[in-house]
């Protein structure tokens, strides 16, 4: 079967925005990714499908996550907080 991939990041970094949007079209797609290969094991290998979920899972989470960030750093962009969603990032 094919392993899902990460293609290289070529994509220019200006802002902490650049770098969320970025970061969450990633999680995105390894959750994708993640997806497509529990669907084709579903049939295949049940074993290997349930082993996948917990990688969903974790893939689910990360991308709520980012999504959750990139929806701060906009609110905080358009009210101009962005020394507040800064010191909200360090407290992660």
């Amino acid at each position: 079967a094919d392993l899902p991939k990460i293609d290289a990041i070529n994509d220019k970094v200006k802002t902490i925005g650049d770098a969320l949007e970025i970061g969450y079209e990633i999680e995105l797609d390894v959750y994708n990714q993640y997806k497509e290969f529990y669907e084709k094991s579903t049939s295949e290998d049940v074993v290997v499908a349930q082993y996948l979920l917990q990688f969903l899972e974790i893939q689910r989470k990360a991308v709520g996550h980012y999504g959750d960030l990139l929806a701060k750093y906009k609110v905080a962009e358009e009210t101009k907080e962005i020394l507040e969603f800064d010191q909200h990032i360090n407290d992660l």
